[in-house]
């Protein structure tokens, strides 16, 4: 009854005519764009098609082009624009005549941490594309249950299409997102909030129920360390560092170890673009959500990155080995300037030597972070002057902490398989249909994703690590190769 009425009021007044209903939309030579109700419906509409129909709808009935003049100017056949017209009015029709499909994301936008495994892209792709970009996070939540179209993704996240087609085309490009016809669909595991704590319990309970066979292999390591000569000649501050990364490194290497006896553990690393070589995983949160107070956060750790910095001054190779865990009073990386692990190798090396900073080119404006990172304990302050304060291991210590590591695993997977495969027997995490490159590994992440931290939790309880420590104990190490 309403568009009748706005068509009673064209034919009196002789304005241009809007037919939805009808299979042509007559517009006159001149096109009036009148601000009547139905022509802002109908704008709106317009502004929610995907690209190939919304252009040659606005190029024809809002600027009056010909069918011929489209087809030129976009180098498709006249056949096409016609099929492209009548397909843009099938689909303003059905916006008019159907409810809304705005989603919660459109209103209340979700929070997505994209992290991955392996190597990033040189400009630090894929972070680079979803970090700050709520607009980005929120249509990777939104594709992830199953494929949408760009005119349902602009729907659901309530904005016009023109404006994340660049935004979707980037994901893609960057291999976040995939196509599969007119649809896209997000190529990577996203875990909630909500998936990440039911599998928090079952954990804490597997560690606290099976420590004493857990933590036998890993005892046997910490002795075997601490007889090492490298470590009887650290300073007792550094020594307690190498024993928390000791224990992180090599509980990562016994935990996934015993887990690729029950799952297929084994999975590439795709090369990316722009250099990159990784698989990404990413956990959704609300916005309001209060991650910092959260039981999420104080079990929560990161995997061990590693960045090597080669042939830089006067060394062959600077390797810095870290884990980000809930222990530390801060993280090293929340610092005054971006403070990249390569750049931080390098400023450790040159404090460790006593070279020169502005002698070697290094911005000096990264010296800033110094106090920060005294408080982070990664340095500390002697007589007014930093110094390292984390282990630096030459490539011949490192060796024989990896074989000490080694040691331990050969023990520890044999004695916890029967409990690991009991736990992990209902614990795959479930993927929407069209997901394809998931590996398994990725599948059981949060199955297995605290059992490090409840180890050092009841470790540090038996009084059996890190007795009375008072200050900052990050688990890294520098291995600097001459």
């Amino acid at each position: 009854m309403n568009r009748k009425f706005y068509d009673s009021l064209r034919g009196k007044y002789k304005l241009p005519t809007i037919s939805i209903d009808s299979i042509e939309i007559a517009v006159e030579d001149e096109f009036d764009t009148a601000d009547t109700d139905e022509m802002e419906e109908l704008r709106k509409h317009i502004a929610f098609l995907t690209r190939i129909y919304r252009e040659v709808i606005v190029r024809h009935y809002l600027n009056g082009e010909s069918v011929e003049t489209i087809a030129n100017a976009l180098q498709i056949p006249v056949g096409t624009v016609k099929s492209r017209l009548s397909s843009g009015r099938t689909h303003i029709k059905k916006g008019f005549d159907s409810m809304e499909k705005y989603t919660k994301q459109s209103y209340e936008p979700q929070v997505l941490h994209v992290g991955i495994s392996g190597i990033q892209g040189l400009n630090g792709e894929p972070y680079n594309i979803t970090e700050r970009n709520l607009i980005a996070q929120n249509l990777l939540i939104l594709a992830y249950e199953q494929p949408l179209t760009e005119t349902e993704l602009a729907k659901a996240i309530g904005i016009p299409a023109a404006y994340i087609e660049s935004v979707i085309e980037s994901l893609v490009r960057n291999e976040l997102m995939k196509r599969v016809g007119n649809k896209v669909y997000t190529d990577f595991i996203i875990y909630s909030h909500n998936d990440v704590a039911k599998n928090i319990e079952p954990q804490r309970k597997l560690i606290n129920d099976n420590f004493a066979v857990f933590w036998k292999p890993l005892q046997a390591g910490l002795n075997k360390l601490r007889s090492a000569s490298f470590y009887v000649k650290m300073a007792e501050r550094k020594r307690h560092k190498l024993e928390y990364y000791f224990l992180m490194h090599t509980m990562s290497q016994c935990f996934f170890g015993a887990g690729a006896k029950i799952y297929d553990g084994s999975h590439e690393y795709p090369q990316r673009p722009n250099g990159g070589q990784w698989v990404a995983m990413g956990y959704s949160y609300p916005q309001n959500y209060d991650y910092n107070n959260s039981e999420i956060h104080k079990y929560t750790w990161s995997g061990e990155r590693t960045n090597e910095v080669h042939d830089t001054l006067g060394a062959k190779k600077l390797i810095l080995k870290v884990f980000d865990t809930p222990l530390e009073k801060q993280r090293y990386f929340h610092t005054k300037s971006i403070l990249e692990d390569d750049v931080l190798a390098k400023m450790l090396y040159i404090i460790n030597k006593g070279i020169t900073p502005s002698d070697t080119g290094i911005d000096m404006l990264y010296f800033e972070n110094i106090p920060y990172l005294a408080e982070c304990g990664v340095l500390h302050i002697e007589g007014g002057k930093p110094a390292v304060d984390i282990p630096i291991l030459t490539k011949e210590e490192h060796s024989e902490l990896a074989k000490i590591t080694g040691s331990v695993k050969d023990e520890f997977i044999p004695s916890a398989l029967t409990f690991l495969t009991e736990h992990l027997k209902n614990a795959r995490a479930k993927l929407p249909p069209d997901l394809k490159s998931v590996p398994e590994q990725k599948q059981y992440l949060e199955a297995m994703g605290c059992l490090h931290i409840f180890v050092v939790f009841r470790a540090k309880e038996e009084k059996a690590i890190m007795e009375n420590i008072a200050y900052p104990c990050p688990p890294m190490v520098l291995i600097v190769e001459e």
